[in-house]
């Protein structure tokens, strides 16, 4: 699946590198490299295993877990929607070294890692009748985040926390993940392979801005002053009715942004963990109305109303537009061949925040089944998969510079991975996620007010937030 696989890379080094620089809650050192000098490492053991994942047990003065662990050949099996393995052996250093940890982990525990490929849909019915009837299909299997609740709450998922090995407080794993896999206080998905630490992007046409004159976007994304009313403003300067050119295009993308992207949330949780409609704080109602108002007060956005996903970067690339919001992984597929240069930015801030956001909503998140007999130790191993690579901290450069046109917009995008990303936790919360969406397209459309959009379903989303509320604790 290209939109899925184009991230693989970039995102899993990202992160990996963003362990080798910090220690774990165990003073577990990530990358490999180095220890606490107050620390006793056992010379043998690091003779061992130098340049190998379970260093880090090593440099942190621990015995390595599951010592002389011999699977008999057992399969690991990993399914995904896509082919979950980590592409054509020698396509880059990148790939070259997740099969040589594959290989690695294979000889070292007598194992072999099988990638499946099948449909969403068999995926979740797999898991459902493997558990029910206690045979094991998966080992590990990726899920669309929307889909992880009703798959806890029915004890059809592994609880992670239970897993020995696993820390995810070690800067390795991607915390926007982790917290899209967290029920309550339980942990059910995290991402190993895949690591959407952005969605929302924005592009902008370089010629266009260079060729009439218009502010330098990086030097105002560098000093922070990247701002709604900054958009808009040059918004305004782009828009040529006579010539057909929007100021910026993208609206499906920026309905939940602008809310986050002015400091709100859709769902807010109390100690308990029980959801809050919260679309309608005055946060959330201000960074809206400040997307209306591009639409309708500056009319700086012309979308034909029967517009689909695609056509925003489709005008974008052919020059209909300056600038356009979407998705991170669309860019290497429909903007590779455009004629014009393009950078990549992250959506603006409204008057109530000081990052700038990018929303996460419905993603791939890797779950265990259930009723794996060998869960800790499957776990065991996939968390050393997912170790980074001393040695190699500019690997992450390969997949970004494989498909975005300078420096500046690979520096950008890691910045947003490393700092911006939001979840967007309604996702959740698949019956009221599409009441909110219904809702918002039709104030978008002006058949009401946003006022009186949102006081007609809070009622009705609490309500239906609150269902899915109580199975989650009758799992727990």
């Amino acid at each position: 699946m290209k939109k899925v696989m184009s991230i693989v890379i970039f995102f899993c080094l990202v992160l990996g590198m963003a362990g080798c620089s910090s220690n774990s809650k165990s003073g577990t050192d990530s990358g490999g490299n180095g220890s606490s000098s107050n620390v006793k490492i056992d010379s043998a053991a690091a003779s061992k295993y130098e340049g190998k994942p379970e260093m880090k047990y090593v440099n942190a003065g621990l015995p390595v877990p599951y010592e002389g662990l011999d699977l008999g050949g057992r399969e690991i099996v990993v399914a995904a929607w896509w082919d979950p393995s980590p592409g054509e052996r020698g396509t880059n250093e990148a790939i070259d070294l997740q099969y040589e940890r594959f290989d690695y982990l294979e000889q070292q525990y007598h194992c072999k890692f099988v990638f499946r490929k099948t449909s969403q849909a068999d995926i979740i019915t797999r898991i459902q009748t493997s558990v029910e009837s206690g045979t094991s299909v998966f080992d590990a299997a990726w899920v669309n985040s929307s889909d992880l609740p009703v798959l806890a709450m029915n004890n059809y998922l592994y609880n992670l926390s239970d897993i020995k090995a696993y820390d995810f407080s070690d800067p390795k794993w991607n915390q926007t993940m982790i917290k899209k896999g967290t029920l309550v206080d339980k942990k059910y998905g995290f991402s190993w392979l895949i690591e959407p630490g952005i969605n929302t992007v924005m592009v902008f046409n370089k010629e266009m801005f260079k060729k009439n004159g218009w502010p330098d976007l990086y030097d105002l994304v560098d000093k922070k002053e990247w701002t709604f009313d900054k958009l808009r403003e040059i918004a305004q300067m782009a828009t040529d009715k006579a010539s057909g050119r929007s100021g910026v295009v993208g609206s499906a993308f920026m309905f939940r942004q602008y809310m986050y992207s002015n400091n709100a949330e859709c769902v807010s949780f109390d100690e308990t963990g029980k959801p809050s409609f919260t679309v309608d704080s005055a946060n959330a109602i201000e960074g809206f109305q400040h997307l209306l108002d591009l639409k309708y007060k500056y009319q700086v956005i012309d979308e034909p109303e029967s517009a689909t996903w695609d056509y925003f970067l489709t005008a974008f690339k052919e020059g209909k537009a300056a600038m356009s919001f979407t998705q991170y992984y669309l860019i290497n597929e429909q903007l590779g061949d455009m004629k014009d240069d393009f950078g990549v930015i992250p959506p603006p801030m409204g008057p109530k925040a000081t990052e700038y956001s990018s929303v996460v909503i419905n993603s791939p998140v890797m779950v265990m089944p259930a009723n794996n007999p060998q869960g800790q130790e499957v776990g065991f191993i996939l968390d050393l998969v997912n170790e980074p690579y001393p040695g190699h901290e500019d690997l992450w450069k390969i997949e970004p510079e494989s498909f975005l046109r300078d420096n500046k917009s690979v520096e950008i995008v890691k910045y947003m991975s490393d700092n911006c990303a939001v979840l967007d936790n309604m996702v959740y919360f698949p019956s009221a996620y599409n009441l909110l969406q219904e809702t918002l397209v039709s104030v978008w459309r002006s058949e009401s007010t946003l006022a009186e959009g949102l006081s007609k379903i809070k009622t009705q989303s609490n309500q239906l937030m609150n269902d899915v509320y109580k199975g989650w604790t009758k799992a727990s």
